[in-house]
């Protein structure tokens, strides 16, 4: 009769599996802040410093920005 561990951890992610889920992490954060800056009004993009033109840019930048140390 062969029995099962139910309480044994995840094995580890190979290292493609962990880089494929970041990116996809990484792609979900960028496509929220698109979201988020998109739904803002002209006037409250300037007063942030921002022109419509430049939310996908800021999005990628803030994306890059948040990855490092």
């Amino acid at each position: 009769m062969a029995t099962f561990d139910i309480f044994r951890p995840a094995a580890p992610t190979s290292g493609a599996v962990s880089t494929l889920l970041g990116r996809l992490i990484t792609w979900i954060e960028h496509r929220q802040t698109v979201a988020v800056l998109s739904k803002l009004t002209n006037r409250e993009l300037e007063d942030i410093g921002l022109v419509r033109g430049d939310i996908g840019r800021y999005a990628y930048i803030a994306r890059r920005g948040s990855r490092k140390g």
